[in-house]
């Protein structure tokens, strides 16, 4: 009987331990709510800062109609997985304008510096306050690739955006003219990972070549634009004056002639293909050496006889 009371004692204490180990705790910062485990509370107070800077300067740049209360959740992976329906593990937040809430994935958040999370935060709030500045009754919807495009593109790219593969599948989509019609990326994105990286590329690509051409405010105006005219579209073409269709095309154009050339590709990869020569020539060098070998040894086998 002592014995069955001592564990059902360890039971009840442990519970009482989890549950205050893995208790959900928050930190509020005006409109910002900080919602979080425990042991991440070093992280949480660092991404309470970066919220509140990024919310500010955004509100700045898009000035909000109504003040909103914003809640930012960190997770385990496990728990994000409950938010997001792409098991993608690369996907480190999410953003979901229509609660007004913010989910990020606290493994690997300091994946190469604390500029990560700057990003990251930055890409997720550009998210709600595209979706807070467009009127959600009056139907109005944002293309999936403008949206995450202009996310990226304020977030300078999170970094990722920049690496070897999302350039490599940029370059060899301009190359093999296989790039994705915006058309069939307006809705959601490919659940495919490579047409997905592609999406997410071109989708960038496209609002940097924007901005590179038509300056910054233009775009800022584009985006207040949007709050006036019923169709992304229209908005696109009375802030530019030229329909996005033609200015896809001057894009692509661009592009095709300038960075995303063979020599451009070639020098980019030239590692490669020293690599894969370098194998081609042990591969030689073995099959000579093989047969020289073989030679020999049925010489001397003749030799004995």
């Amino acid at each position: 009987m002592f014995f069955i009371k001592t564990i059902f004692s360890i039971v009840i204490l442990l519970c009482i331990f989890s549950t205050s180990v893995f208790a959900s705790e928050k930190i509020l910062d005006g409109n910002i709510t900080i919602e979080y485990q425990k042991n991440d509370e070093k992280l949480a107070l660092t991404i309470k800062k970066m919220a509140r800077d990024s919310f500010d300067e955004l509100n700045k740049k898009i000035p909000l109609n109504k003040n909103i209360n914003l809640e930012i959740k960190l997770c385990d992976k496990d728990e994000f997985r409950k938010f997001s329906n792409d098991q993608n593990d690369s996907i480190q937040g999410l953003a979901f304008s229509s609660e007004n809430l913010i989910v990020l994935k606290k493994e690997n958040i300091f994946r190469n510096s604390k500029e990560d999370i700057v990003n990251l935060v930055s890409h997720e709030m550009f998210h709600i306050f595209l979706g807070n500045s467009i009127d959600k009754k009056s139907g109005k919807k944002l293309p999936r690739w403008f949206n995450e495009g202009t996310a990226l593109w304020y977030s300078s790219g999170i970094n990722e955006i920049f690496s070897y593969n999302y350039q490599n599948s940029l370059q060899t989509a301009f190359l093999n003219d296989s790039l994705i019609n915006f058309d069939y990326i307006e809705d959601s994105f490919p659940n495919n990972q490579e047409a997905m990286t592609l999406a997410y590329a071109q989708s960038l690509s496209i609002i940097d070549f924007l901005v590179k051409n038509y300056g910054e405010e233009k775009f800022w105006l584009l985006i207040k634009n949007m709050t006036k005219y019923e169709f992304f579209y229209d908005s696109f073409q009375n802030t530019y004056n030229i329909d996005f269709y033609s200015f896809q095309k001057i894009w692509k154009i661009n592009n095709s002639k300038s960075i995303y050339t063979w020599d451009y590709y070639l020098s980019t990869h030239i590692n490669n293909f020293i690599e894969v020569l370098i194998g081609l020539v042990a591969f030689f060098v073995f099959i000579s050496m093989h047969f020289r070998n073989k030679k020999k040894r049925r010489k001397l086998e003749e030799e004995e006889n």
